[in-house]
């Protein structure tokens, strides 16, 4: 590897420096002073000349540093009078940078949220938390910055303001209206940029640095324009305005479907667990399948029996859920056959037996839980169910072997318990939302049958899977492949 001439190196050191000493000499952090040699510091409530800079860090957190967030009035009073100075420099044409922060004051002894006082009250907070954060901000730079920092920041408010420019959201998994954690408020001929903290410490220091570069890098240089400008409007100022509206509502609207078709295939991945997933991701999905379809499931006492359902007119159905990269085995069926039969043995021993007995202690918790009570266990239904997930790392259209080989099937024929497949029950689900009549007669089903399951009906007739056309070799759709 060449290495770079030492005159080459000098330049790029000396332009670095410079571009720190311009950024240094630019903005001011409001904190207190520690390891900030790319700004000036000064404190929230400090005589620091405010003319002298273009950009002000605010993070609330370094801002009460000094002060402490317990505060007398005569405190209050020169902050409120700091901070009204501020927004009148921001309206001069400046850009303040706030990392919010949902920070509790002690004035006195009535507790106030910093971001009630003025300037920060130009924004409507609502509290959330969390770091599932997405960059919104279209094609501006900005996202040059924000996008590196994306894993590792957290929010602590969400934010609203009427001119609100986004550039951060919360990110969604169901539809629902957008939630900003970052974004540009312009305020007179200057604007004043919102972001959320960073999740660890130790990054506070650089994420705030990268800050500062927003205002020349990214956001420009703001109007020089006085705020009255902005009442007087040409023609084609109005309805650029009016376009800008209408186009972000559309914008809008066109997000919310997509979130509704995100969640879509969120839960059909959801599904798919059913046959292609072991643990307790498959168990979850054996009970979503099966409350969806009208049981009532909730998790077996571990480690006993996976899952406990109850349908009111037919009685218990006690399941066996296991994800498997082959075939159902005899040792899946003897484990339902050995649930069902601690759960009869619960429900026809003496309280006093139970509480002796861990284990017939947590099925007895089980049963409370489903709201059935201890003279109801005596004379209830008790049917067992197994629900394999066979061959859970085979494409469906390479799943050549039974489910359920002969000397388990043999086995299974001669038993009580229900056994079927993650496919077969993801089929139910699937057949149940075309028609929900079906519902009970699946329930029935589970209830009544001794050995394997019989739905009469394919995958293929549900599921879309990949084939090769023999003419050009690219891949097509085809409800019935392989």
């Amino acid at each position: 590897m060449n290495e770079i001439p030492e005159k080459v190196v000098q330049q790029l050191a000396l332009a670095a420096e410079a571009k720190l000493q311009k950024l240094k000499s630019k903005t001011l952090l409001i904190g207190q002073p520690g390891a900030y040699g790319w700004c000036q510091t000064a404190g929230l409530v400090s005589d620091a000349n405010l003319s002298e800079f273009t950009t002000i860090i605010l993070d609330i957190v370094l801002a009460f540093s000094q002060i402490g967030t317990s505060l007398a009035s005569y405190q209050v009073d020169l902050i409120k009078r700091r901070l009204n100075a501020i927004e009148d420099w921001v309206e001069a044409g400046h850009t303040v940078i706030i990392v919010v922060r949902n920070i509790i004051l002690l004035v006195g002894n009535a507790p106030t949220r910093a971001n009630a006082l003025p300037f920060f009250d130009r924004i409507n907070y609502t509290q959330a938390s969390g770091t599932q954060i997405e960059y919104c901000g279209g094609a501006s730079a900005a996202g040059e910055v924000l996008r590196s920092w994306i894993g590792r920041l957290q929010y602590e408010l969400v934010i609203d303001a009427p001119n609100l420019e986004p550039l951060l959201r919360v990110q969604r998994a169901s539809k629902g209206s957008a939630q900003f954690v970052g974004g540009i408020v312009k305020k007179g001929a200057g604007r004043i940029v919102l972001v959320p903290p960073p999740t660890r410490p130790q990054d506070h220091v650089q994420y705030l640095q990268a800050l500062a570069n927003l205002p020349e890098q990214i956001l420009g240089e703001p109007s020089e324009l006085p705020a009255w400008a902005a009442n007087f409007r040409t023609a084609d100022e109005t309805k650029a305005l009016d376009n800008i509206a209408a186009l972000k509502a559309q914008i809008s609207e066109i997000e919310n479907a997509i979130r509704m078709e995100e969640e879509k295939l969120l839960q059909a991945d959801q599904l798919k667990t059913l046959f292609a997933a072991s643990s307790d991701a498959f168990v979850a999905a054996v009970s979503n399948a099966l409350t969806e379809l009208g049981l009532r499931v909730i998790d077996g006492p571990h480690p006993r029996a996976d899952l406990i359902a109850l349908d009111d007119a037919r009685g218990i159905l006690v399941v066996e859920a296991k994800g498997l990269d082959g075939a159902a085995r005899e040792a899946n069926l003897r484990q339902a056959e050995r649930w069902v039969a601690d759960v009869r043995y619960v429900c026809t021993v003496s309280d006093e037996e139970i509480a002796a007995d861990a284990d017939l202690q947590g099925y007895a918790e089980k049963l409370t839980d489903l709201g059935i009570s201890t003279q109801a266990r005596r004379d209830i239904n008790i049917k067992g169910a197994m629900v394999i997930g066979t061959y859970r790392k085979t494409p469906l259209d390479k799943r050549l072997e039974p489910d359920f080989p002969d000397p388990v099937m043999r086995v299974v024929s001669r038993s009580e318990v229900c056994a079927l497949t993650g496919l077969q029950l993801l089929l139910m689900v699937l057949r149940a939302r075309k028609d929900p009549t079906l519902k009970p007669k699946f329930i029935e089903q589970l209830f009544a049958t001794s050995g394997q399951l019989d739905l009469k009906v394919s995958w293929k007739d549900f599921l879309v899977g990949p084939q090769l056309t023999a003419r050009s070799g690219r891949p097509t759709l085809s409800g019935h492949c392989g």
